[in-house]
């Protein structure tokens, strides 16, 4: 009995396979791969094994089996959280310096964990940050 191995993609996949060649053309740096590219590839696993697709389109194979099963890590692939956020504080007066130092762990159920340190605050302003970030996460 032969095994006979599909070198080429069908003509759709080449389609795809053209889509994704541009975009790395013309991506900057580690940019992530848009949405609707790995929706593409998503949607050819329905007739293909992952493998396959993750093979002909480039892909890291590990990464469109997760997002497959939905497990792809939130905060990431185009959503990303920002690096950096000020609060200001409800103080008028500017914050005395202090040694007091808090640290803020969020664990999220739809986002990334966040992780604060927050130098110089009096309690309640940490209580009502706390407090604004949950509601911000629910």
């Amino acid at each position: 009995m032969a095994f006979t191995r599909e070198h080429t993609p069908p003509a759709q996949v080449q389609v795809i396979r053209k889509r994704f060649e541009i975009w790395r053309k013309s991506k900057r740096g580690r940019e992530r791969i848009p949405e609707p590219l790995w929706a593409s590839a998503v949607k050819f696993c329905e007739r293909y094994s992952a493998h396959r697709v993750s093979r002909w389109l480039r892909l890291n194979s590990t990464a469109l089996r997760h997002r497959l099963s939905g497990n792809h890590p939130p905060g990431r692939h185009g959503d990303q959280a920002p690096a950096f956020v000020e609060w200001v504080g409800t103080s008028p007066a500017p914050m005395p310096s202090s040694a007091a130092e808090y640290v803020l762990e969020l664990e999220g159920a739809q986002g990334p964990n966040i992780r604060l340190r927050v130098r110089g605050a009096k309690v309640a302003e940490v209580a009502q940050l706390t407090s604004l970030l949950r509601k911000e996460r629910e």
